[in-house]
């Protein structure tokens, strides 16, 4: 006899299955337009982590990792209520991973790379979403050529 499922356990399964797609993208501009680019091309000076209000902590591997809130923009430059990046890097630069949060809740994942190469996985609205800003592209055979 088979299990009867809730609407509700079918939502998270369904979540669950969205996140675990992963789409190429080339942030590189979007994480201009935050201002905070620069992390991808130089180690967080101690300066740097007061300007950001960030908090340090360690990583599994030692690595000390610095953590922050930004508030989420739109296209438009007002601010979405109920819903920001959490954002982490490594101290020494080349790598940031943007979460975007609503209401205490994941909803899409950024990893970016010093290439400006990322990763963006999440619930297939909120990605779909992102990639309608018009400054989230997806990764092109042009943009690994510019690479070599």
């Amino acid at each position: 006899m088979a299990k009867k499922m809730s609407k509700n356990q079918t939502h998270q399964d369904t979540a669950k299955a969205d996140k675990s797609k992963g789409t190429l993208v080339n942030a590189l501009e979007f994480l201009r337009t935050m201002h905070i680019d620069w992390v991808l091309e130089r180690s967080l000076e101690p300066g740097d982590i007061d300007v950001l209000k960030a908090k340090v902590n360690a990583g599994e591997n030692g690595t000390e990792w610095a953590s922050w809130w930004m508030p989420y923009v739109r296209v438009d430059g007002n601010t979405a209520n109920g819903i920001a990046w959490g954002i982490s890097a490594p101290i020494g630069g080349k790598f940031i991973i943007l979460r975007l949060v609503e209401h205490s809740q994941v909803k899409a994942t950024l990893r970016v790379y010093a290439s400006g190469k990322g990763i963006l996985t999440g619930v297939e609205p909120v990605v779909k979403a992102l990639l309608g800003r018009g400054d989230i592209k997806q990764w092109t055979d042009e943009d690994t050529a510019a690479l070599l």
